[in-house]
């Protein structure tokens, strides 16, 4: 991408809120995959002038003065490092105002009192240190709705794909956290605010369309025996690494542990033996009910030898074991983990 289109790529994945000009700078800064742009005065200001030209030649972009500064929220914040790795968490600093109005729509907490500022910024043809000295972090640049879409959309997606206000809401807070990702009980608890289980069904739909990825980051789920956090994705901002949400870490340890006994076969005793300090008893139940369900494991009899310490004939006794039928995979349909 050349500069102009990296930066209003940027701007469109702000969603209808759009971004300051501090933000834009922070967030091509910290693009991925990273950019060659040496941000400095002149190159900010090299790309002022190409977003003024292209909001005076299209209706792409638009300038808006906003009833106050908006303040300089970090992207995301470091909640893992492991000295090599460094994991982010993306929180969505703007609450939940859906907006669907003479064919815009998104979420906008001032989109009733921001004053459209476009043809007074270009017709002073005011330079970055003006506009800045002027407006500062009251302009907002917002992205026309048909760039905002192109942002969202995979190139691969039907563009027509029907979803619910909420649904576009919710894919546009996606597309805000880019390479960061942001967790599913954040979507519920801090933006939308509606129940888990409505939460869960938007997020399937948008899952099943493919127009977002859920993952499990590898780093974050170690410090816990169920799954970690569901993260989501735009597509295009999935980490290949990852492993899919789709993937249970509780069903492939006990898959793995009875794969490595004879004949795939252990006793249930032995089987909780060696995980009850790694799991729950209620996600014990949980996961052996999955595992049975999806065909990987059965219950079974299992006849015991008895112990040859003292030689003699012993009676043979008779446990309940389970017996692996199948190696654990990932599922490659995309579905959604189960309900928060």
């Amino acid at each position: 991408m050349d500069t102009l289109s990296t930066s209003l790529d940027e701007i469109a994945l702000c969603g209808l809120e759009g971004c300051t000009l501090r933000q834009l700078w922070q967030l091509l800064a910290s693009r991925q995959p990273a950019t060659s742009l040496k941000l400095d005065d002149c190159t900010r200001s090299f790309i002022w002038n190409q977003l003024c030209e292209c909001a005076n030649e299209s209706d792409l972009i638009q300038f808006y003065r906003l009833p106050k500064p908006r303040e300089n929220v970090p992207a995301a914040i470091s909640v893992w490092n492991s000295g090599s790795y460094d994991i982010m968490e993306y929180s969505h600093p703007y609450p939940y105002r859906p907006v669907n109005s003479l064919g815009v729509k998104g979420s906008c907490s001032d989109f009733q009192k921001r004053k459209n500022v476009t043809r007074e910024v270009l017709q002073g043809h005011m330079n970055l240190e003006q506009v800045m000295e002027k407006h500062g972090d009251s302009l907002a640049i917002v992205a026309s709705q048909q760039l905002r879409e192109r942002a969202l959309w995979p190139e691969d997606k039907d563009p027509c794909i029907e979803i619910t206000d909420v649904q576009y809401c919710l894919l546009e807070v996606v597309g805000c956290s880019r390479q960061y990702g942001i967790q599913r009980t954040a979507i519920t608890s801090r933006y939308l605010k509606i129940d888990a289980r409505s939460t869960f069904h938007h997020v399937k739909t948008l899952v099943r369309a493919g127009l977002i990825s859920m993952k499990v980051c590898p780093m974050l789920r170690l410090r816990s025996s169920t799954r970690g956090p569901h993260l989501l994705f735009l597509p295009r901002h999935t980490p290949p690494e990852w492993v899919s949400a789709v993937s249970n870490p509780a069903e492939e340890k006990m898959c793995s542990l009875i794969a490595e006994a004879p004949n795939h076969t252990l006793p249930v005793s032995v089987v909780k033996d060696k995980i009850h300090n790694q799991m729950s008893k209620r996600e014990f139940q949980q996961t052996r009910i999955s595992l049975v369900k999806k065909g990987y494991i059965e219950k079974v009899t299992l006849e015991m030898a008895p112990p040859e310490e003292d030689g003699s004939d012993g009676v043979s006794t008779k446990v309940a074991a389970y017996r692996l039928l199948r190696p654990y995979e990932n599922e490659s349909k995309p579905e959604v983990g189960g309900e928060e």
